[in-house]
Protein backbone atom coordinates (compact mmCIF):
# COMPACT_ATOMS: atom_id res chain seq x y z
CA UNK A 1 0.00 0.00 0.00
CA UNK A 2 2.88 2.37 0.80
CA UNK A 3 4.37 1.59 -2.62
CA UNK A 4 1.13 2.61 -4.38
CA UNK A 5 1.05 5.83 -2.33
CA UNK A 6 4.63 6.65 -3.39
CA UNK A 7 3.82 5.96 -7.03
CA UNK A 8 0.77 8.22 -6.87
CA UNK A 9 2.80 10.94 -5.12
CA UNK A 10 5.57 10.67 -7.73
CA UNK A 11 2.95 10.99 -10.50
CA UNK A 12 1.46 14.07 -8.84
CA UNK A 13 4.88 15.69 -8.49
CA UNK A 14 5.66 14.91 -12.15
CA UNK A 15 2.41 16.56 -13.24
CA UNK A 16 3.14 19.63 -11.14
CA UNK A 17 6.68 19.91 -12.54
CA UNK A 18 5.39 19.47 -16.11
CA UNK A 19 2.77 22.17 -15.49
CA UNK A 20 5.34 24.68 -14.29
CA UNK A 21 7.27 24.36 -17.55
CA UNK A 22 4.39 26.05 -19.37
CA UNK A 23 4.17 29.01 -17.05
CA UNK A 24 7.93 29.56 -17.13
CA UNK A 25 8.31 29.55 -20.93
CA UNK A 26 9.26 32.84 -22.59
CA UNK A 27 5.95 32.83 -24.47
CA UNK A 28 3.99 32.38 -21.26
CA UNK A 29 5.91 35.25 -19.68
CA UNK A 30 5.11 37.45 -22.69
CA UNK A 31 1.46 36.38 -22.49
CA UNK A 32 1.42 37.37 -18.80
CA UNK A 33 2.64 40.84 -19.86
CA UNK A 34 -0.24 41.10 -22.30
CA UNK A 35 -2.75 39.99 -19.65
CA UNK A 36 -1.65 42.96 -17.50
CA UNK A 37 -3.31 45.16 -20.13
CA UNK A 38 -6.73 44.00 -18.88
CA UNK A 39 -9.05 47.00 -18.68
CA UNK A 40 -9.91 49.90 -20.96
CA UNK A 41 -7.57 52.25 -22.79
CA UNK A 42 -7.92 55.43 -24.86
CA UNK A 43 -5.58 55.95 -27.76
CA UNK A 44 -4.73 57.98 -30.79
CA UNK A 45 -3.55 56.84 -34.23
CA UNK A 46 -0.54 58.35 -35.98
CA UNK A 47 -2.92 60.62 -37.92
CA UNK A 48 -4.72 61.84 -34.78
CA UNK A 49 -7.88 59.70 -34.80
CA UNK A 50 -9.17 58.60 -31.39
CA UNK A 51 -9.46 54.85 -30.70
CA UNK A 52 -10.58 52.80 -27.74
CA UNK A 53 -9.32 49.36 -26.83
CA UNK A 54 -10.37 46.99 -24.06
CA UNK A 55 -8.74 43.80 -22.87
CA UNK A 56 -10.41 40.97 -21.01
CA UNK A 57 -8.80 37.76 -19.76
CA UNK A 58 -11.12 34.91 -20.80
CA UNK A 59 -11.33 31.11 -20.92
CA UNK A 60 -9.99 30.53 -17.42
CA UNK A 61 -6.92 32.70 -18.09
CA UNK A 62 -5.87 30.90 -21.28
CA UNK A 63 -6.83 33.70 -23.71
CA UNK A 64 -6.90 37.49 -23.88
CA UNK A 65 -9.70 39.20 -25.81
CA UNK A 66 -8.90 42.59 -27.33
CA UNK A 67 -11.72 44.80 -28.68
CA UNK A 68 -10.66 47.78 -30.78
CA UNK A 69 -13.17 50.47 -31.74
CA UNK A 70 -13.30 53.97 -33.18
CA UNK A 71 -15.95 56.34 -34.49
CA UNK A 72 -14.69 55.89 -38.08
CA UNK A 73 -14.31 52.10 -38.28
CA UNK A 74 -16.32 49.02 -37.26
CA UNK A 75 -15.11 47.27 -34.10
CA UNK A 76 -12.55 44.50 -34.46
CA UNK A 77 -11.31 41.86 -32.07
CA UNK A 78 -8.07 39.98 -31.61
CA UNK A 79 -7.51 36.96 -29.41
CA UNK A 80 -4.09 36.14 -27.91
CA UNK A 81 -3.07 32.77 -26.47
CA UNK A 82 -0.07 30.56 -25.80
CA UNK A 83 0.33 27.69 -28.27
CA UNK A 84 2.94 25.23 -27.02
CA UNK A 85 6.19 27.20 -26.98
CA UNK A 86 4.68 30.05 -29.02
CA UNK A 87 2.46 33.06 -28.45
CA UNK A 88 -0.28 33.42 -31.07
CA UNK A 89 -2.88 36.00 -31.99
CA UNK A 90 -5.79 35.91 -34.39
CA UNK A 91 -7.08 39.26 -35.63
CA UNK A 92 -10.72 39.33 -36.73
CA UNK A 93 -10.47 42.24 -39.17
CA UNK A 94 -13.32 44.50 -40.26
CA UNK A 95 -12.52 43.63 -43.91
CA UNK A 96 -13.64 40.05 -43.17
CA UNK A 97 -10.39 38.11 -43.05
CA UNK A 98 -8.61 36.63 -40.04
CA UNK A 99 -4.81 36.76 -40.07
CA UNK A 100 -3.00 34.59 -37.54
CA UNK A 101 0.31 35.83 -36.23
CA UNK A 102 3.01 34.34 -34.04
CA UNK A 103 5.16 36.36 -31.67
CA UNK A 104 8.89 36.59 -32.06
CA UNK A 105 9.95 36.58 -28.42
CA UNK A 106 13.10 38.62 -28.03
CA UNK A 107 13.11 39.13 -24.28
CA UNK A 108 13.72 42.86 -24.88
CA UNK A 109 10.28 43.89 -23.64
CA UNK A 110 8.42 44.38 -26.93
CA UNK A 111 6.30 41.67 -28.55
CA UNK A 112 6.59 41.42 -32.32
CA UNK A 113 3.83 39.41 -34.03
CA UNK A 114 4.50 38.16 -37.58
CA UNK A 115 2.11 36.71 -40.15
CA UNK A 116 1.63 32.93 -40.17
CA UNK A 117 -1.48 32.39 -42.29
CA UNK A 118 -4.96 33.77 -42.93
CA UNK A 119 -8.54 32.68 -43.47
CA UNK A 120 -11.07 34.30 -45.83
CA UNK A 121 -8.51 36.00 -48.05
CA UNK A 122 -9.65 35.60 -51.64
CA UNK A 123 -6.44 36.89 -53.23
CA UNK A 124 -3.01 37.51 -51.68
CA UNK A 125 -3.10 41.08 -53.05
CA UNK A 126 -6.28 41.88 -51.09
CA UNK A 127 -5.79 44.03 -48.00
CA UNK A 128 -4.78 42.23 -44.80
CA UNK A 129 -2.67 42.63 -41.67
CA UNK A 130 0.88 41.26 -41.87
CA UNK A 131 2.40 42.21 -38.52
CA UNK A 132 1.73 43.90 -35.21
CA UNK A 133 4.22 45.04 -32.61
CA UNK A 134 3.40 45.88 -28.99
CA UNK A 135 5.77 48.35 -27.31
CA UNK A 136 5.35 48.51 -23.53
CA UNK A 137 6.25 51.94 -22.15
CA UNK A 138 5.03 51.63 -18.53
CA UNK A 139 2.03 50.13 -16.73
CA UNK A 140 -0.29 52.87 -18.04
CA UNK A 141 1.08 53.43 -21.58
CA UNK A 142 1.79 51.23 -24.60
CA UNK A 143 1.91 51.47 -28.38
CA UNK A 144 0.81 49.08 -31.12
CA UNK A 145 2.31 49.28 -34.60
CA UNK A 146 0.10 47.54 -37.17
CA UNK A 147 1.42 46.64 -40.64
CA UNK A 148 -1.08 46.32 -43.52
CA UNK A 149 -0.42 44.82 -46.95
CA UNK A 150 -2.46 45.52 -50.06
CA UNK A 151 -1.63 45.12 -53.78
CA UNK A 152 2.00 44.38 -52.97
CA UNK A 153 2.52 47.48 -50.81
CA UNK A 154 2.86 47.61 -47.05
CA UNK A 155 2.03 50.48 -44.73
CA UNK A 156 2.12 50.89 -40.96
CA UNK A 157 0.06 52.82 -38.45
CA UNK A 158 0.81 53.30 -34.78
CA UNK A 159 -1.74 53.45 -31.98
CA UNK A 160 -0.56 55.03 -28.72
CA UNK A 161 -2.65 54.18 -25.66
CA UNK A 162 -3.15 55.42 -22.12
CA UNK A 163 -4.98 53.40 -19.46
CA UNK A 164 -8.41 54.72 -18.41
CA UNK A 165 -8.50 55.13 -14.66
Amino acid sequence: MKKIGRILMAGLVACLVAGTGFSQSKSAAEFDKLKKLEGSWTGVTSDGKQVEVTYKVVSNGSALLETLSSAEEPSMISIYHVDGDGLMMTHYCSVGNQPRMKALVSGKGDIDFQYVDITNLMDESDGHMRAMKVVFEDKDHFTQIWTWSEKGKTMSDSFTYERNI
